[in-house]
């Protein structure tokens, strides 16, 4: 063959390329325009169904239901027997402990939007990203839970280092799951292939969980103690979206992404802490200081509470731990009791709104302190609560063990 010849024939091939990439253009971006319509109409769908799915869920999932009184999936000896003192819950942490989420990642590929070329989208979180990014949205580094083990009348949990979105393309995934199959099957069911595949909620190697801390705060006031709830709203957050919750609530983080932090911080006291300064008194993300780390001895609120909390004017207790039924999240449940006088003087400049929703108050007046009022520690007033599929499952979970608890927490209604 010529010279001329082979260079008819390269270009003859080349042509045929690009006529076959041409002709398959408009199909890859139907594919890809209808797959994100499909997502974005799913991540909808999700926000307006959180209590639907919740308690679909519950009823699909009672074998793993311990406690009856609670809508949280949980074992025997993860609902404490009486509230444990914050300080004495045994926390123990391994930077190094394994990985294993490749598999989990590769199960729910088919779920997200196709890009041009017509490959999936790796990740969930890219998803989110690219259609759906919430304002408070970041890769933080994070404490995985690995193992919950009883320990003399309390608990010992396991954690190792990780990152937020590990958690969110792995477990909150259940949530995008089950709205897509419930939606698909006009309510009959959430499960889907990634909840058969990891078949067992306990089992915490197949992927990545970071523990929420949901602190029920209440004020007590001899006999008129009242508790704080909170609103999220679906555009500010990333989970649970537009449901009821106790307040402070967040995932267990360090205060930034530094090697030193996550040593220092990993303590769930200090994350509670921190919730109460960005929840009840809008001050700024801890994460968007810069310069030095917190100090909780010296700066304010947190030295105020710390103070409170060595004179027994504030009292921190663990419930129990349990697992979102849906999203099969695990929540630390707490509870802090707060003395009228010293909560009044802490929070003085409470806020009734912050950067991730706002208060559910009874009233928008403040008291004559500065402080909001917050709802009557009532039988009545907290079994509502306790029912209402509308408030997130840990929150009711927390009300329900708190008010069980009520006698020994002093928290008793006068007879």
């Amino acid at each position: 063959m010529t010279v001329l010849g082979q260079v008819i024939g390269i270009l003859g091939t080349i042509a045929a390329v690009v006529s076959l990439v041409l002709a398959k253009w408009p199909h890859r971006d139907a594919r890809h325009k209808g797959s994100v319509g499909a997502f974005v109409e799913t991540r909808q769908y999700l926000k307006a169904h959180i209590p639907q799915l919740t308690e679909k869920a519950i009823a699909e999932h009672r074998e793993f239901i311990a406690d009856p009184d609670l809508p949280m999936l949980t074992r025997p000896g993860w609902v404490l027997p009486e509230p444990v003192p914050l300080g004495d819950l045994v926390i123990r942490r391994d930077p190094e402990a394994g990985d294993g989420l490749e598999r989990a990642l590769k199960t729910v590929r088919q779920y997200w939007p196709t890009q041009v070329s017509g490959l999936h989208m790796e990740r969930y979180h890219e998803a989110v990203t690219a259609y759906d990014k919430p304002g408070n949205w970041f890769n933080g580094a994070s404490y995985r839970l690995l193992d919950v083990a009883a320990a003399d009348g309390g608990m010992e949990l396991a954690f190792t280092d990780c990152w937020y979105w590990d958690n969110f393309d792995t477990t909150e995934v259940l949530l995008y799951e089950a709205a897509l199959e419930y939606s698909r099957s006009r309510g009959r069911t959430i499960r889907g292939r990634y909840r058969r595949y990891l078949r067992d909620p306990f089992d915490l190697t197949r992927r990545c969980t970071i523990p929420g801390i949901d602190a029920l705060t209440i004020r007590r006031d001899g006999g008129k103690s009242t508790f704080y709830l909170h609103r999220r709203g679906s555009a500010e957050v990333a989970s649970a979206l537009n449901t009821t919750g106790i307040v402070p609530a967040g995932e267990f983080q360090p205060s930034d992404d530094s090697i030193a932090a996550r040593a220092v911080d990993f303590d769930l006291w200090k994350s509670i802490l921190r919730e109460y300064a960005e929840e009840f008194l809008d001050l700024a993300d801890a994460r968007d200081r810069v310069g030095a780390p917190i100090d909780y001895l010296t700066e304010e609120p947190y030295a105020g509470i710390n103070a409170a909390r060595s004179s027994g004017a504030v009292r921190p207790y663990v419930l129990g731990i349990g697992l979102d039924p849906c999203t099969w999240k695990p929540t630390i449940l707490t509870v802090c009791v707060f003395e009228a006088g010293v909560f009044d003087e802490i929070f003085a400049d409470m806020i009734s709104a912050n950067r991730e929703g706002i208060l559910e108050l009874p009233q928008r007046a403040r008291s004559d302190a500065g402080t909001f009022h917050g709802w009557p520690w009532e039988e009545e007033m907290v079994a509502a609560y306790v029912r209402d599929p509308a408030v997130f499952p840990a929150a009711r979970s927390a009300l329900a063990l708190t008010w069980r608890f009520r006698e020994r927490l002093g928290l008793a209604e006068p007879a």
